[in-house]
């Protein structure tokens, strides 16, 4: 599996903050970006839509939240499960005990720290053979429509696992998706800044470092990579 990585050290709210910031001073700078074939049509209203569309993509945090709902009303439908079962039974060890072959039929034993897949099984099998016995069972209260609610909850609880486990796909597709475009949007920016920076090279040091991104040797020092930039003039920095 493919593990995407996010190009950019800081943060999305950082990347969204310097993307609209770099485009308006593209703006502010259109004549000279006009001379190296940049316009608003072909570039600056792209990007700033790009950037609109990034921000509208659900954040891991939101993804996150949806995912833990749905897997505490996945772990609540199999507390359900898990009673109807415990019913069933209760009324299995009055008739027989415990130690019968006829109780341990249902294959109960454990039943606390059964997985969600032993769960269902375990329910299928329990009304399975609730059934098969319910001529004697029907002496401890328990009837067909006992079971069917076993079954019931048995399915309600199998839609819960679904819906779980699409949340975490979602979740985990999302976040690529995240990834990817803030990667895109940067090396957009990158770009703009790079021009923006050769424009202003040689002529304006203070318009040339409103184009510097964050500092690299900043960064790879451990600083805080929105910390303003050196006020040298170098010819590569991002």
């Amino acid at each position: 599996m493919n593990i995407v990585l996010r190009e950019y050290s800081f943060s999305d709210a950082v990347l969204v903050t310097t993307a609209n910031g770099i485009i308006s001073t593209a703006r502010r700078d259109a004549v000279e970006f006009g001379k190296r074939n940049y316009t608003e049509s072909k570039d600056f209203t792209p990007i700033t839509n790009q950037i609109d569309a990034f921000q509208n993509i659900p954040t891991d945090e939101e993804m996150e939240g949806i995912e833990i709902d749905q897997t505490a009303k996945k772990n609540a439908s199999k507390e359900v499960v898990k009673s109807k079962i415990r019913h069933i039974m209760s009324a299995a060890k009055n008739i027989w005990g415990d130690k019968s072959g006829k109780y341990k039929r249902f294959g109960t034993k454990g039943l606390d720290d059964f997985d969600d897949a032993n769960i269902l099984h375990c329910a299928a099998r329990v009304a399975r053979t609730a059934t098969l016995l319910l001529t004697d069972l029907a002496a401890e209260g328990i009837v067909a429509a006992t079971i069917t609610s076993l079954k019931d909850a048995g399915l309600g609880f199998e839609s819960k696992i679904n819906l779980q486990l699409d949340a975490i796909h979602d979740r985990n597709e999302t976040k690529e998706i995240r990834v990817l475009a803030g990667n895109d949007l940067y090396r957009k920016i990158v770009k703009v800044a790079n021009v923006g920076k050769n424009i202003w090279a040689e002529t304006s040091e203070a318009k040339y470092n409103d184009y510097i991104i964050y500092d690299r040797l900043n960064s790879e020092n451990g600083g805080d990579p929105n910390t303003p930039p050196s006020t040298t003039i170098p010819t590569t920095t991002i």
